[in-house]
């Protein structure tokens, strides 16, 4: 698989702050040096292990780090252009961290736009399921309503047979009024 544009450009700028930091500690510039070095090496870092991320999320985290330690990396170069103490040329690692941030920022943008997508996606579909669960749960309450129309129905026409019977039975048992004669 051929590695992709941010993978190679990490690397190559990674390689170009070992250079450089290796120049500022032979200047006795090791507080400098070791900030540049742990953030400038570790977009490449990042970069590859978001290559190697488990899922979307995992992906995006990496990612998100990466471009937070290509921001880092810029504030230290700019911090040494600015101040003018160090006389070292930084250009290239100037602007390869600002391509750094940019390429990065517009991975973080498109994997928001994507979340959003398939947030928007999500919504939608439960939407769905639940307005085709609303219909369901209104068909069972008509059909438990049903049944207890139907139960009361039958209860009514099973006390209603009931009292009939019973009538029937009481005018058979009534003694007729003549007297049992």
């Amino acid at each position: 698989m051929a590695e992709s544009i941010i993978m190679q450009k990490s690397i190559a700028f990674s390689l170009k702050i070992l250079v450089l930091t290796s120049e500022l500690q032979s200047q006795r510039q090791y507080a400098l040096a070791n900030q540049l070095f742990r953030s400038g090496t570790s977009i490449g870092s990042n970069v590859e292990e978001a290559s190697a991320g488990v899922s979307r999320d995992d992906f995006r985290a990496k990612m998100g780090i990466a471009a937070k330690e290509a921001r880092e990396t810029r504030y230290w170069l700019r911090l040494m252009k600015e101040s003018g103490i160090y006389h070292i040329d930084i250009f290239d690692e100037l602007n390869d961290a600002e391509e750094l941030v940019r390429i990065l920022t517009s991975i973080m943008k498109t994997l928001d736009e994507q979340r959003t997508r398939d947030r928007q996606k999500n919504i939608q579909n439960a939407g769905i399921i639940r307005e085709e669960e609303m219909v369901y749960i209104c068909e069972q309450a008509l059909t438990e309503e049903e049944l207890i129309e139907n139960s009361e129905r039958n209860y009514l026409q099973a006390k209603t047979t009931q009292n009939l019977k019973l009538k029937t039975q009481n005018s058979i048992d009534a003694p007729t009024g003549d007297g049992g004669a």
